[in-house]
């Protein structure tokens, strides 16, 4: 089985785990009627996944494109996310739209150059503690927010709770 396909795997039992409704998209990508790689839901709350493998165990790449796509194609309600971790490394993150780093009290933010993709460095992710997030700026005056995917999914429902 490949590697990005094992991650998708990976995704789905994490999420199952925590009461997460969720499946892996077959054939996800461009011959797919239904767009992102995982959907999940859980008391309303509906997830459209893109997940993100990388071989290195220092740093992932992650195109401004492959982003907005991921929102353009989420329906309306589901919230779009991008999940990536680490080779070698347990935990799950995301990005998110910036409009979700209200969920968490402290944010760290993190200016980037390029208006084509996100490097994240694994020793920057991994200095942004379970209550915070990284605020991405990116030269043009795009923004996006980068949490521990456990952290956003429990902030994220209790949003939902109060509503």
């Amino acid at each position: 089985m490949q590697s990005w396909k094992r991650f998708e795997y990976r995704i789905v039992e994490h999420l199952r785990k925590r009461g997460w409704n969720a499946h892996r998209v077959p054939v996800s990508g461009a011959a797919s009627v239904i767009k992102g790689d995982v959907i999940a839901s859980k008391d309303g709350v509906r997830l459209r996944i893109d997940a993100k493998s990388t071989a290195s165990k220092d740093s992932i790449r992650i195109s401004v494109d492959d982003i907005e796509r991921n929102i353009n194609n989420s329906d309306n309600g589901e919230v779009p996310v991008i999940v990536f971790s680490f080779k070698r490394h347990r935990r799950l993150y995301a990005v998110l739209q910036a409009g979700h780093a209200a969920l968490f009290v402290k944010q760290k933010r993190k200016e980037l150059r390029s208006e084509r993709s996100i490097l994240l460095k694994r020793e920057e992710v991994l200095a942004v503690g379970k209550g915070e997030c990284l605020a991405l700026w990116l030269r043009g005056g795009r923004r996006y927010v980068v949490a521990e995917l456990d952290a956003f999914l429990e902030r994220l429902q209790r949003a939902e709770e109060v509503r």
